[in-house]
């Protein structure tokens, strides 16, 4: 693995276990696990957390009142370390292939030492190939190992300024526009603002959310524009709104279809 790819993959990990934390969740549910000795001494335990979130969550393509995700937990010499995977249906992930991707890995823990998680984790990108958010959940599993072995924090190993850490966005989903000016006022502590669309009543979703405040948003379509010229009469009434960037304005497949919208 090249410094500028392991840089990469460990930056994305750091982001995750910062993330862990703020699941806006209001209880957990249905939990299942698996809890299996290595040869290598290691103890890996694989289970399913269902969180039920706040509100019920709705982009262009779907909704969901509850995420079933997975988490793993890796232990050697009294210390483990904890990893979560989050399966994203448009990928084609769910949680009984993340558990069964960790499953067929679990042997190459055993021809590793922990300390050389590149060369570990090099083995298991490897070996899964079609499931990402197992890929993460090992990785960051394995991460939080070294850091809590080092007792110090990742950002410190690797030696990097927190200060420096890129803000990430509070998204609020499609909603009915007294939900969407609750939610945004609720959100006063987040700096940005990701607002999904991708329906008939964009505008005045993003109408909703400024008449509550001005901080700088970003818009996620999820791919809900299916035409160029609508996506393009909708940037060009986006930019009037104080729009930093828009995500996924058309279906991933229509890739002349958006090399002519960005070129205007």
């Amino acid at each position: 693995m090249k410094r500028k790819d392991f840089l990469e993959v460990s930056g994305k990990s750091l982001l995750g276990l910062t993330l862990l934390s703020q699941i806006p969740a209001k209880t957990f549910a249905k939990s299942t696990k698996t809890n299996i000795q290595s040869a290598g001494g290691f103890m890996i335990e694989v289970k399913t957390k269902r969180l039920f979130l706040e509100n019920t969550w709705t982009i262009s393509r779907n909704s969901s009142d509850y995420k079933d995700n997975v988490l793993v937990k890796i232990e050697k010499d009294g210390v483990f370390g904890l990893g979560e995977a989050a399966p994203n249906v448009r990928y084609g992930e769910d949680n009984l292939k993340t558990i069964e991707r960790i499953n067929s890995v679990r042997h190459l823990f055993d021809e590793h030492d922990l300390w050389h998680f590149v060369d570990l984790k090099e083995d298991i990108f490897a070996n899964i190939t079609d499931q990402n958010c197992a890929r993460c959940a090992l990785d960051i599993a394995i991460l939080d190992w070294v850091g809590k072995k080092l007792n110090a924090p990742l950002y410190k190993i690797w030696g990097l300024d927190k200060e420096k850490t890129p803000l990430t966005s509070y998204s609020i989903g499609i909603d009915t526009i007294e939900n969407i000016k609750r939610k945004t006022r609720e959100a006063e502590k987040y700096p940005l603002l990701k607002i999904k669309v991708g329906k008939d009543n964009d505008e005045e979703i993003i109408e909703a959310v400024r008449s509550v405040t001005d901080k700088p948003i970003r818009v996620d379509a999820n791919e809900g524009w299916k035409s160029k010229e609508v996506a393009l009469e909708k940037i060009k009434w986006l930019q009037e709104m104080g729009i930093e960037f828009i995500e996924q304005p058309m279906p991933a497949h229509m890739l002349e279809e958006t090399r002519w919208l960005r070129d205007r």
